[in-house]
């Protein structure tokens, strides 16, 4: 059975839109299943929001 950081990488590769910000939504965030989970889970669009919103906090650029 896949882990849940493996769901969510397929769930992020599964979706063109993410690939900017794939970097970003895969970091190792302290949140570790929480965070895998939320990712499976959300809907594309907020994950989006989410990223671009934490990328400019964090003043993290995006991926081509």
């Amino acid at each position: 059975m896949a882990t849940l950081y493996d769901q969510a990488v397929a769930r992020v590769d599964s979706e063109p839109r993410m690939a900017p910000y794939r970097d970003f939504i895969l970091a190792d965030w302290p949140e570790g299943d929480e965070h895998w989970q939320w990712v499976i889970d959300t809907a594309t669009d907020e994950i989006i929001d989410w990223a671009e919103s934490g990328m400019e906090d964090w003043q993290w650029q995006p991926t081509n």
